[in-house]
């Protein structure tokens, strides 16, 4: 009986009790896997002889101090929006065309609609929300730098900005947020601003200084729709060797769906991420849904084992 280990490299000491508790349902599901996790600060090795079994190492972050010496290591690590696309069209996913924006451009009217999203290309200015707007595609080719101001990122962000067509939603903008982990679904969220924006023959300064992606003052649900399942399989597929996906997909007016981004840096792990610390505290019902939707942990287990059982070398 052919024994083989799991090394799976976290976030931080938060994240123990969980994959304690993953661990042991990794056993149960196969005694013969022995799982060993730990912080990205740990260095020490594993006991002695245990690298003479088959190895598999998964990584929820792209830095750590501890050194694999045998097998494969599937590993979290944040990747471009341009990049990105790039891997949603050779595989047939849908989502909304972007490309670097500059002042004076020209927008195919045809790939970009009436509308477009202006927003950041540097990751941490986008989960901020910081700088984003929606435009007329026609207004968009219009912009200098004069037109917006001094403060804001597009003057000083080195990675620039992007513009993408926008995908509308509708009066009360909403979107999804799949978490998936080894190619399946922990979770399905359903989020929807509280707040209307303008119609969309309203004036440019309504449009432009409207939130069409609201990130607060938001409700949100957890939901099954069939279809967003599908493409967020689809999508963790396209990216094999990245562990842990957070995949926003919006649904527009007509039904169709577009995929926007991937979160792959691995700082999704919200059930006891630094970042959602608060939230855990003060809306307890929301992360007992979040785990239990789905069965989050019985789901990761499965994955792991099932990963293991074909890559480990």
């Amino acid at each position: 009986m052919t024994r083989r280990n799991l090394i799976i490299i976290h976030r931080g000491p938060e994240y123990t009790k969980d994959f304690d508790e993953i661990a042991d349902k990794v056993n149960a599901l196969d005694p013969r896997i022995t799982v060993y996790h730990m912080p990205p600060s740990y260095r020490d090795g594993l006991p002695t002889g245990a690298w003479d079994s088959p190895t598999l190492t998964v990584a929820l972050l792209a830095k750590f101090s501890f050194t694999v010496r045998r097998g494969p290591v599937l590993m979290n690590k944040a990747m471009e929006k341009l990049d990105q696309q790039d891997v949603f069209r050779k595989n047939n996913i849908p989502y909304p065309p972007a490309m670097p924006f500059r002042c004076g451009m020209t927008l195919d009217p045809i790939l970009f609609g009436d509308f477009v999203l202006l927003k950041p290309a540097d990751l941490k200015l986008t989960s901020q929300d910081n700088g984003t707007a929606v435009f007329r595609r026609k207004r968009a080719e219009m912009l200098t730098m004069d037109s917006f101001p001094p403060s804001h990122p597009i003057r000083w962000s080195a990675k620039g900005f992007l513009v993408q067509r926008l995908v509308y939603t509708g009066e009360y903008p909403s979107s999804h947020r799949a978490a998936t982990f080894l190619g399946e679904v922990m979770s399905l969220e359903r989020f929807q601003s509280r707040r209307p924006t303008p119609p969309l023959d309203a004036p440019d300064h309504e449009i432009e200084t409207a939130d069409f992606a609201p990130k607060s003052d938001r409700d949100y649900d957890f939901v099954g729709d069939e279809d967003i399942l599908l493409l967020a399989r689809r999508v963790a597929a396209c990216f094999p060797s990245i562990p842990l996906l957070g995949i926003d997909i919006l649904r527009d007016t007509k039904g169709r769906l577009f995929v926007i981004e991937i979160n792959a840096g691995g700082n999704t792990w919200h059930y006891s991420s630094k970042a959602w610390a608060e939230h855990r505290r003060t809306n307890p019902e929301y992360y007992v849904r979040l785990r239990t939707q789905f069965s989050a942990f019985d789901v990761v287990a499965r994955r792991l084992c099932e990963a293991v059982q074909a890559q480990a070398s």
